[in-house]
C-alpha cells in the first residue's frame, strides 16, 4: 500500500512542474466549455444521421475528460480549499 502512496506522490510530483497544471482555473473551465459544446454538436450530428458524429464525440469528451483531470490533479495539488477557486 504505501508503494501506491509513493507512486501517485511521484506523478503528482512530476504534474507539479508540467506547464499544464499550471493552467488558470478559468483556463480548465474554457476547455470544459468547448469540450461540452462539440459534445453536444456531436450529439446533434447523431441525432440527424449527418457524418463526422463519431468524432465530434470523441473530440469533445476527450476535451472533457482532460479538463476534469486537470482540475483534479489541481484539487490534489491545492492545500489550502479557501483559495481554490481564486487560482
Amino acid at each position: 500500500m504505501e508503494s501506491l502512496f509513493y507512486k501517485t506522490n511521484l506523478v503528482l510530483t512530476i504534474f507539479a512542474h508540467n506547464k499544464l497544471l499550471q493552467m488558470k482555473n478559468t483556463q480548465i473551465l474554457i476547455l470544459f466549455i468547448i469540450g461540452a459544446v462539440v459534445t453536444v454538436l456531436g450529439a446533434l450530428f447523431k441525432i440527424m444521421e449527418w457524418p463526422l458524429f463519431s468524432l465530434l464525440l470523441i473530440v469533445g469528451m476527450t476535451f472533457e475528460a482532460v479538463a476534469g483531470f486537470l482540475l483534479i490533479l489541481k484539487l490534489i495539488q491545492k492545500n489550502n480549499s479557501d483559495s481554490f477557486m481564486d487560482s
